[in-house]
């Protein structure tokens, strides 16, 4: 997609030239009879000495585009190119534009038409538009929906920094805001990877005043996609949500608690009081039990990196076997939540990384005491290096007076 304003650059020809080619294409499947009753008011219309004539034709040939038309790929592209470079220089205006397209962006997404030309000529329309206009949010989300509709999200290269830049240089409405990230949640929702539809889920989250009704359901699916998804074990930036307090009265609320700061022992307990809920949703048991176990290692080695840490710890935080933990280990280490060797002969874990699940007040105060004492170790080095500089001092002066007897001497 252009970031940029186009230039509009005509075909040869009169503008009335122009406009007969256009005309002639949208009657070209019309009989004889009736192809001369269908051209007749456009040529009445260029006649016209109406200083408005050339936007009262246009309007007309709008007006007469009921879908594609019969061409090639190349005449429907050519066609409606030419037909937005026309609109474009005759109705300037925000409000002219917007009434003028409108239709046939409607037209072009309902068209029967193979979705590649669709797509092309919404994309030719969204990249002639100028860069601020309104009007491109309305044809974005009809090129999300049609690509959305043939499963080739990919197509459009969506990226949220873009939408989020876009979104500024249209000067859109907070309602309208929210509906393109609706749009792309549910995009993403249908045809994406979770990860990318929990990014775009929390903008449209963000993009809601806290007292819509459309927030607490957004988090509770926010919430439910992250736990149910294998390999998410970031839940940070749903923790962040100011309007996550909206729910912190339901039992997801409860179990996003345990899986930011709890255990095993915590989940267990949860799904001795909600298990049965979790089918409403779409929360899979074992999935969260594998889940908890891998993040509650990753906590165990977050407070001992540089040390070794026994497997008999990792099996009682887990309540799994001794005879599992390497297995769970390996899991956390492939899931990037912890660095570190396992030995058999000491029945250790020696951690030399591990992610956080939440930088939480305790984190700071384990960082500032990991900290302190690396300020200890140094400073204990360097008197050790000042010490074993000031002792070589005196020797360095015996050595200088040694020499300078030996050259006294050689000299007499």
């Amino acid at each position: 997609m252009a970031s940029s304003d186009s230039t509009l650059i005509f075909g040869d020809g009169t503008f009335e030239e122009q406009i007969q080619e256009l005309v002639n294409y949208l009657a070209r499947d019309l009989a004889d009879d009736a192809r001369t009753s269908f051209i007749s008011p456009f040529q009445n219309a260029l006649l016209s000495s109406d200083e408005s004539r050339k936007q009262k034709t246009i309007t007309l040939v709008l007006g007469a585009v009921k879908g594609l038309g019969s061409g090639s790929e190349k005449e429907i592209e050519g066609f409606f190119n030419l037909l937005y470079a026309h609109v474009l220089a005759l109705f300037p205006d925000e409000a002219g534009l917007k009434e003028q397209l409108t239709p046939i962006i409607h037209t072009i997404s309902v068209a029967p038409n193979p979705a590649i030309i669709k797509y092309r000529i919404l994309t030719n329309l969204f990249n002639i538009l100028p860069r601020s206009s309104p009007l491109r949010l309305q044809v974005y989300q009809a090129l999300v929906a049609l690509v959305t509709s043939q499963d080739e999200l990919d197509l459009l290269g969506v990226k949220k920094a873009d939408i989020e830049r876009w979104i500024s240089e249209w000067n859109v409405t907070a309602e309208e805001q929210s509906s393109l990230w609706k749009s792309l949640s549910d995009a993403f929702s249908k045809c994406g990877p979770p990860e990318r539809f929990l990014e775009f889920q929390l903008s449209f989250i963000s993009s809601l005043p806290q007292s819509s009704t459309e927030v607490q359901p957004a988090i509770l699916v926010a919430i439910a996609t992250a736990l149910k998804t294998p390999s998410m074990f970031d839940l940070d930036t749903i923790k962040k949500l100011p309007s996550l307090k909206l729910v912190q009265s339901t039992p997801l609320f409860g179990l996003l608690q345990v899986f930011l700061n709890g255990d095993y022992a915590q989940l267990s307990d949860w799904l001795s009081k909600n298990g049965a809920s979790l089918g409403d949703s779409g929360l899979d048991k074992d999935i969260l039990e594998r889940k908890i176990r891998l993040l509650s290692i990753a906590a165990l080695a977050t407070q001992n990196v540089g040390k070794d840490l026994p497997y008999s710890a990792i099996a009682s935080t887990l309540q799994v076997p001794a005879a599992d933990v390497e297995n769970w280990a390996i899991d956390a280490m492939r899931a990037n939540l912890i660095g570190g060797k396992l030995s058999q002969p000491t029945q250790t874990l020696h951690v030399t990384r591990a992610a956080h699940r939440s930088f939480s007040s305790e984190d700071w105060a384990h960082l500032e005491k990991r900290l302190v004492n690396w300020r200890a170790d140094m400073a204990a080095v360097l008197d050790v290096l000042a010490h074993t500089k000031q002792s070589r001092k005196p020797r360095a002066a015996q050595d200088a007076e040694i020499l300078a007897e030996k050259t006294v001497q050689a000299a007499a």
